[in-house]
């Protein structure tokens, strides 16, 4: 722009083209499929791109790197190496990528205006932008989830037949016990019948409560009075738009809205994977989420000069992942953790709000294990050695679990989630709470399930204990992006600025 960039102005301008590339992968991925769909796209990606920079050539220029850089990176993943597939991917890609960069030059554009004047601007560019990756989700998971593929019948059809119990799928042994319980069976007599038809030789109790989730989520899918694609799909859409917007508070607090934004399309594309297979009926993204609307809640309460309100809703979504999932009660050991660690005057009020959930948990998880029979927690066939296994292979699948808009590239899951990391601990943040995201993430990498994923076929590592953590992980990529731009403080959550946009 006729002047020599200064270092501050290189760090924020590396930071809004790391932000496209997030959102446009993330964008892309929401919005697939035609001309219209890459423009809307490249709307986002200017936005997120833009948003980060106050001039507005600049922005247009950093939202068109990041189209261009993400359109020659698929065609790159597609080409598997060879020349001429590459080239023939370009060509195909060429109209979509050009769409996305019209748009997203206008986009960038605006949104470096619009940002850096703050005001009544800002505040509509954000909530439109939320707007539009909210509907993207629901409209690409809602779509996939309905739709037939070589490899099977629809999500929403398998919801709704009942399942082929012989090829011992965890998803179908969930199915089928809500499909027992919406006929009139309780919990554990449901989870018992479906554990025989999956394993007739095998004895219904082997493994104690470890092979039992609780029954929490499953008691809220048999009561809902909509038919099972609607329950399962629509809910994990539900509670992940949830997600998203705490994805946004979360970011706020450690960066720029734009950052924060690109964060938020990156967990609705994970969720519109999740929800688009039958994943969806897996707790650990329901749970996911709800860990992740918890680490929101603190992050404002603590923006917020100890709001209470912000503090119970922390806690009591803490209690919620924990009780739809037994392992996210990290969440809880990470708040009361946090609550010890404060040296603010209401200490004691947040200790005992943890306390109390935590608690609860116990309590619950009590009498859940008494009435599964008090079995050993590893006896009676799970070999923890199995539990061990092949750490490379486990960190790669946990990494890239819910991670398939990434171009089925498991390098750029392991990117994003060692910047969520070291941007998180780089930032210096003094509040254990959020740190402790990362302690499951690690223990996942090396301790978790392993198993067949069709019958005969031989064991190996699970991921899906990943759905617990990464929500969070993207939610906390602005912790990394957050530290390039001047001016940002670097010792984590603080006040957050009451601008019109915050």
């Amino acid at each position: 722009e006729g002047h020599t960039m200064k270092p501050s102005e290189r760090a924020r301008l590396t930071a809004a083209i790391g932000t496209g590339l997030f959102a446009h992968l993330a964008a892309s991925y929401l919005f697939r499929g035609s001309w219209a769909a890459a423009a809307l796209a490249g709307l986002v990606t200017g936005v997120a791109a833009g948003g980060v920079l106050r001039r507005p050539g600049s922005g247009a220029a950093a939202s068109v790197a990041s189209v261009l850089a993400v359109s020659l990176a698929a065609a790159l993943a597609g080409s598997a190496g060879d020349a001429a597939a590459f080239g023939r991917a370009v060509l195909r890609l060429a109209p979509l990528a050009l769409a996305s960069s019209l748009t997203a030059a206008a986009a960038g554009s605006a949104a470096a205006w619009a940002f850096a004047r703050r005001g009544r601007a800002l505040e509509l560019t954000t909530a439109a932008a939320l707007a539009l990756i909210v509907a993207g989700m629901w409209t690409t998971a809602w779509g996939a989830a309905h739709r037939d593929s070589v490899l099977g019948p629809s999500t929403s059809r398998q919801l709704t037949a009942i399942p082929d119990m012989t090829q011992q799928r965890d998803a179908d042994l969930y199915i089928r016990i809500t499909q027992l319980m919406r006929e009139g069976e309780g919990y554990y007599s449901a989870a018992m019948t479906a554990r025989q038809e999956a394993s007739p030789e095998e004895p219904v109790e082997s493994g104690g409560a470890v092979r039992f989730r609780l029954p929490t989520l499953f008691w809220l899918w048999a009561a809902s009075p909509l038919p099972p694609p609607a329950t399962f799909i629509g809910g994990l859409l539900a509670i992940g738009t949830a997600a998203v917007l705490a994805a946004y508070a979360l970011g706020r607090t450690l960066a720029p809205p734009p950052i924060a934004l690109a964060s938020s399309a990156c967990v609705a594309a994970a969720f519109a994977a999740a929800a688009s297979r039958t994943t969806v009926a897996f707790s650990e993204w329901w749970a996911g989420a709800l860990v992740l609307c918890s680490l929101a809640a603190w992050a404002l309460h603590l923006s917020r000069d100890g709001d209470r309100t912000w503090l119970a809703a922390a806690a009591g979504l803490a209690l919620a992942a924990a009780l739809t999932r037994e392992l996210a009660a990290f969440a809880l050991v990470g708040g009361f953790g946090a609550a010890w660690l404060s040296d603010r005057r209401d200490g004691r009020r947040r200790k005992a709000a943890w306390a109390l959930s935590l608690a609860l948990f116990a309590a619950a998880y009590a009498a859940h294990f008494a009435v599964v029979g008090g079995g050993a927690m590893l006896g009676g066939g799970l070999e923890p050695a199995s539990w061990l296994r092949s750490p490379l292979d486990r960190a790669s699948v946990v990494l890239a679990e819910g991670d398939r808009w990434l171009l089925g590239t498991p390098l750029l899951s392991a990117v994003a989630a060692a910047l969520a990391a070291a941007g998180l601990l780089a930032g210096r943040n003094r509040d254990a709470r959020l740190a402790t995201v990362l302690l499951p993430a690690a223990v996942f990498l090396l301790i978790g399930p392993s198993g067949s994923l069709a019958a005969g076929e031989p064991a190996v590592a699970l991921g899906y204990w990943g759905g617990l953590v990464k929500p969070s992980l993207w939610a906390l990529l602005p912790a990394a992006a957050g530290l390039l731009v001047p001016g940002r403080r670097r010792k984590g959550l603080g006040p957050t600025p009451r601008s019109s946009g915050a």
